[in-house]
């Protein structure tokens, strides 16, 4: 599979670079042509802005949540540089799939080899502990911090939020990580739309 992530990681970032370069036009274009009141298109391009702007946000703060817990992780268990890890799962942290695991995983299995190799418990003890540090802290707090930070900058759900980034991922890969928040929060968008124009149509009636 990992030719198949480098090739999705490939995507997202000609995909960012064209929407960064084009966007303007592209925005001017869409909005000529969606078939909605000037405020129901504005209230759709500022729910755009704002989940996209929350995305962005959500994932640096919790990158960096992420590399401090592991640079804490590794200097009370004793593992040697533990700033200059912490910073490298801090940026780790931003690319979906990889994580934080690629680095606190194998500072782990190397405590506990060591501690086979020279028979010192206290050694194993310390990479098993920082296996269930990293699985219960580091990579957990991923999953709780991300959908309610993005939430409440988007104002948005935050189980809609949690549903739109591993439902973008599984359906767009790394894209996905981007698109899966943003069509949700279109979605239940629209869906306000309907219900205040249904709202107005029975004012008629």
């Amino acid at each position: 599979s990992i030719p198949v992530i480098l090739l999705n990681f490939f995507v997202m970032i000609f995909v960012v670079y064209y929407l960064l370069k084009d966007g303007e036009s592209v925005t001017k274009r869409i909005k000529n042509i969606l078939p909605l009141k000037d405020s129901h298109k504005q209230h759709v391009f500022q729910k755009f802005h704002d989940i996209v702007s929350a995305v962005f946000y959500s994932n640096i703060a919790v990158a960096f949540v992420q590399g401090l817990l592991g640079g804490i992780g590794f200097f009370v268990l004793g593992v040697s540089s533990p700033i200059l890890w912490g910073f490298v799962m801090a940026l780790f942290a931003l690319i979906p799939y990889f994580g934080t695991a690629i680095v606190w995983l194998p500072a782990a299995l190397n405590l506990i080899f060591i501690g086979f190799l020279q028979n010192n418990n206290s050694l194993t003890v310390k990479g098993i502990i920082l296996i269930v540090y990293g699985i219960f802290v580091i990579s957990t707090i991923d999953n709780i911090l991300k959908p309610k930070i993005m939430a409440q900058r988007a104002n948005v759900h935050p189980i809609l939020v949690l549903l739109g980034i591993l439902g973008g991922l599984d359906l767009f890969g790394f894209v996905g990580l981007i698109l899966g928040p943003v069509m949700l929060a279109l979605l239940m968008t629209f869906v306000d739309i309907y219900e205040e124009e249904k709202k107005e149509l029975k004012g008629f009636f």
